[in-house]
């Protein structure tokens, strides 16, 4: 076989691989030798940096937010009521070494004479003379009868009720929106007093 085919049927060498060594000379943390160097930065001395792991997903309990704010909710309200009560005790706590004042409690005595009844009497007594007689007196044979008052509608003289107001259908739904955007309204600011739970999220 000649040498040319012969050389054709051999393979060829493969490249040799080089080995790279990742160890880390103790030089490259010492500041005096390596200018470079950032302590800040931290030192790697296990190889090359490997690739980061992926994070895993956490998924949050249904209803843990709602807890919390409840618990809030109820430490706010508590805390409230005790500033409420502590008002409380300092407005009605009496000052030690201060005599106790029984007036302050005890109803006044009552007048000699009412004043719806004064006009009627002579003298500032109720054993004193009436005034039920005379020009001066407030007692006549007249009555005072007020002034009548039309009503704001018409009634039927027969005693029914009157027509009710007929809406058309736009009309009735826009009250009917109204009553819902109120009702709506009420709800969330008795949630917000804490009257009323909030309501649960809702999940699809």
């Amino acid at each position: 076989m000649p040498a040319s085919a012969k050389s054709r049927q051999q393979k060829p060498e493969s490249p040799q691989q080089l080995k790279v060594d990742h160890t880390i000379p103790e030089s490259f943390a010492d500041p005096a030798q390596n200018p470079y160097f950032d302590p800040a930065l931290g030192q790697r001395t296990h190889g090359p940096q490997t690739r980061r792991r992926d994070k895993q997903f956490h998924f949050i309990k249904p209803g843990r937010f709602v807890e919390q704010a409840e618990k809030q909710r109820a430490e706010a309200k508590m805390e409230q009521l005790k500033v409420e009560i502590a008002e409380r005790a300092a407005a009605a706590r009496l000052e030690e070494g201060k005599e106790f004042d029984v007036s302050t409690i005890q109803p006044s005595e009552p007048p000699e004479v009412e004043w719806w009844d004064a006009p009627f009497l002579i003298e500032a007594s109720y054993a004193s003379a009436k005034r039920l007689e005379g020009p001066e007196s407030l007692c006549t044979i007249y009555v005072q009868h007020p002034v009548p008052i039309e009503p704001p509608q018409a009634i039927r003289s027969q005693g029914q009720a009157p027509a009710q107001l007929i809406l058309t259908r736009k009309e009735r739904k826009k009250i009917r929106r109204q009553r819902r955007l109120e009702q709506q309204r009420e709800r969330r600011e008795k949630v917000m007093l804490g009257l009323l739970p909030p309501e649960p999220p809702k999940l699809r």
